[in-house]
């Protein structure tokens, strides 16, 4: 791992433009929009932690979007669109007796100082991950603690702030993840672990839990959706002839357009 670069490759150009900061030990980039890269990385100028990263292009022009403010020890940035960034502001301290896991969804706007704790007060909502953004929603879910048969894993939409969190969850399912926004359409995927078959089923939203539709097709195993541009939905899916092999799929809003 300490050997891995990120890197962007240009419209046109077949060879990449290593992003890899000065002094960093570790970089990688995870998602573009057209003009600027995010992604993490660590070395001494992050005193060798994990720090979200935003370039536009080069290695020189990387921001750190690390907290400046807090007790953060960690970050990410998974995905742009637009002026805003998305991922993860965490804490994690161990020692022989004692281990603290602190993990929240975030929101930047360009700047370490313009981080937004997209983490709601939802009961029992522990942990939160940010998988996506638009530029105007977020995406990504919830980790419950909860004694009684509260589904771990639930599906979360904000609009940029931590007050603004919509559970996505649908009933039937034990696990959801919201993975993709785009306009008024968010795609994901969802399994339940303790009545079926538990396999994934890829699923849209339109904003609310109660729109959800399921795309998974007849004559498949598992599927997953990871993206939409408001129109199409894109993801992955196998068949019982061959669940070891998946295959690129694309929807139209409908199982049966797959």
């Amino acid at each position: 791992p300490t050997d891995t670069h990120a890197v962007v490759w240009n419209p046109g150009s077949t060879v990449g433009v290593d992003l890899h900061p000065t002094d960093f030990r570790f970089s990688a980039a995870y998602d573009t929009n057209g003009q600027k890269q995010v992604g993490s990385g660590n070395g001494p100028p992050t005193n060798l932690l994990r720090h979200a990263l935003l370039w536009s292009g080069s290695a020189a022009s990387y921001i750190d979007l690390h907290p400046t403010t807090g007790t953060w020890t960690d970050s990410v940035a998974q995905a742009i669109a637009g002026n805003q960034q998305v991922g993860n502001i965490n804490y994690y301290f161990q020692t022989s007796y004692e281990r603290i896991i602190i993990e929240h969804a975030a929101l930047w706007h360009g700047s370490a100082t313009s981080v937004v704790d997209l983490h709601p007060s939802i009961s029992n909502c522990e942990r939160s991950y940010a998988t996506d953004t638009d530029g105007s929603r977020q995406v990504g879910y919830c980790y419950f603690s909860a004694p009684d048969n509260t589904p771990p894993y639930q599906a979360l939409l904000w609009s940029g702030t931590a007050a603004s969190a919509v559970v996505l969850h649908p009933s039937g399912f034990t696990h959801s993840f919201a993975e993709g926004v785009s306009g008024n359409e968010q795609v994901g995927y969802a399994f339940n672990t303790l009545q079926g078959d538990g396999y994934s089923r890829a699923l849209l939203w339109r904003g609310t839990a109660a729109s959800v539709v399921s795309l998974h097709p007849n004559g498949y195993l598992a599927t997953t959706a990871y993206a939409t541009n408001g129109t199409n939905q894109v993801g992955s899916g196998g068949t019982p002839d061959n669940a070891s092999v998946s295959h690129a799929l694309r929807w139209s809003g409908t199982a049966n357009s797959v």
